[in-house]
């Protein structure tokens, strides 16, 4: 059975899925260390705090960049999290 993971995707980043054109490069490792190290003080400032929510999104984002290899994705992903660490204030 094949599921196809793209059909949700912008055309063009599932184009670039599908074909297998993925790859990591210096900008995709650049945009990790960025979040990486915008998780970090998330996950400072909420082990200060108290926040479970600050912690957990701050390790989401020292951990994601592991396992997305396509800069684009690691961009949206990092944006993403970014974002939801500034809406989930308690």
């Amino acid at each position: 059975m094949t599921v196809d993971l793209s059909s949700g995707l912008p055309s063009g980043i599932a184009s670039r899925l599908s074909s297998g054109s993925v790859s990591g490069g210096a900008a995709n490792i650049a945009a990790g260390l960025f979040f990486s190290a915008v998780g970090l003080v998330v996950l400072g400032y909420g082990r200060r705090d108290g926040n479970v929510n600050a912690m957990a999104l701050g390790g989401a984002l020292m951990v994601f960049p592991y396992f997305v290899s396509d800069t684009v994705l690691t961009l949206i992903i990092g944006i993403g999290l970014t974002a939801a660490v500034f809406y989930s204030k308690e």
